[in-house]
């Protein structure tokens, strides 16, 4: 079974993949989709690591970043990951 069995996220680039993906930035936003469908987002450090303390494996949780290129949607695919690097 996938990870995300009511997500189909193959088509987004994931976050892990951004080697210093500034999380705490202001020109990064979280989007968090539970498995019941409540959708919530967060844009600033103290909500961003609430929202990512609050995510389970079972859920989406997004990232929108402009980066240096443009405008990226990547998905959270290591929560443990993302959670210490809020902690920064």
């Amino acid at each position: 079974m996938p990870r995300f069995a009511a997500f189909d996220a193959s088509a987004l680039r994931p976050a892990s993949a951004i080697r210093k993906l500034p999380w705490l930035a202001s020109t990064v936003a979280l989007v968090h989709i539970n498995v019941t469908g409540v959708v919530a987002q967060a844009t600033t450090p103290p909500q961003k690591r609430r929202l990512l303390d609050d995510a389970t494996t079972r859920d989406l949780v997004l990232v929108a970043w402009r980066g240096q290129w443009g405008q990226e949607i990547l998905l959270v695919d290591d929560l443990r990951q993302a959670r210490r690097a809020a902690q920064d």
